[in-house]
């Protein structure tokens, strides 16, 4: 972790173009980087810059400045902790905080010598891992809703280690503009999913509010490597292209007061593949 222009960052050097170039990590100008580092990578909140190597050779590199839209909370206020504040005090593990509900993306990626340019994309960020992460999870997300430019979605359904205690929590959060309608275990009076690959269904409801949200994904995804207590191993299956519709109503009056849906919603799920309820 470095300090550099008042921008708090992480730079990770695996490997320099030359060897008497010795140096510590830093934080560098994004050209600067890609002409240094044979290897690694860079972050900011807002630049991401990077160079990996697959043990098969393959290369993938990428360059691109992050304009950052929504945080978590209104845009107009003070950002809020995810999972409360609590969720700051080292007993809870991991720390989830979502850093950019929505944002977008000038740049570009580069895989295996074809480089797609980002071109305003959308983008969302997070921060998830801790020293216990989860041992089953699902995952969704979605920042682009053609006829809702300022409504950003996540949904999230994980364990969370307490001391020697397990515990299971979720969330459907709805950004809409400067309002954020968010139903989770310590906000929501009723909270449930049904979620495993291909099919996620969860609903919520508080006092005010009622939401549902469904996905569904053909796809049959990637397998990714995910971290366990044995290290990383294949336990997590993503795609990108799913099916979601999202819907809040008003329990009052029977308004509805959210209605949208998207085919670029994020989807996965994580470590035991069972149907979870």
């Amino acid at each position: 972790v470095c300090l550099a222009e008042s921008h708090l960052g992480v730079s990770f050097w695996e490997k320099e173009m030359t060897s008497n170039s010795a140096g510590v990590p830093r934080l560098l100008a994004g050209g600067a980087f890609g002409d240094r580092v044979a290897e690694g990578f860079q972050m900011t909140r807002e630049r991401h810059d990077g160079r990996l190597v697959g043990e098969d050779g393959r290369v993938v590199r990428w360059a691109m400045r992050m304009d950052p839209v929504l945080g978590w909370g209104s845009p107009a206020g003070t950002q809020r902790c995810s999972t409360t504040w609590l969720s700051h005090i080292p007993v809870f593990d991991p720390g989830y905080q979502v850093l950019m509900a929505k944002g977008t993306a000038e740049g570009w990626i580069e895989w295996e010598g074809r480089k797609y340019d980002l071109g305003g994309s959308s983008i969302y960020m997070e921060k998830v891992w801790g020293n216990a992460f989860p041992t089953k999870w699902f995952w969704l997300q979605c920042s682009y809703f053609p006829n809702h430019p300022d409504l950003a979605l996540l949904s999230i359904g994980t364990t969370r280690r307490i001391l020697s205690r397990t515990e299971t929590i979720g969330m459907i959060a709805i950004q809409v503009g400067d309002e954020l309608f968010e139903f989770s275990n310590w906000s929501a009076e009723a909270l449930e999913w049904a979620a495993e690959w291909g099919s996620w269904e969860v609903s919520a409801e508080t006092k005010r509010y009622r939401a549902t949200v469904s996905a569904r994904c053909t796809d049959p995804g990637t397998l990714l490597l995910g971290p366990s207590p044995n290290g990383m191993v294949p336990n997590c299956r993503d795609a990108s292209r799913g099916d979601v519709t999202v819907r809040i109503v008003d329990v009052t009056s029977g308004a509805v007061v959210v209605e949208a849906a998207s085919g670029e919603c994020a989807v996965e799920t994580g470590g035991d593949a069972a149907m979870w309820r």
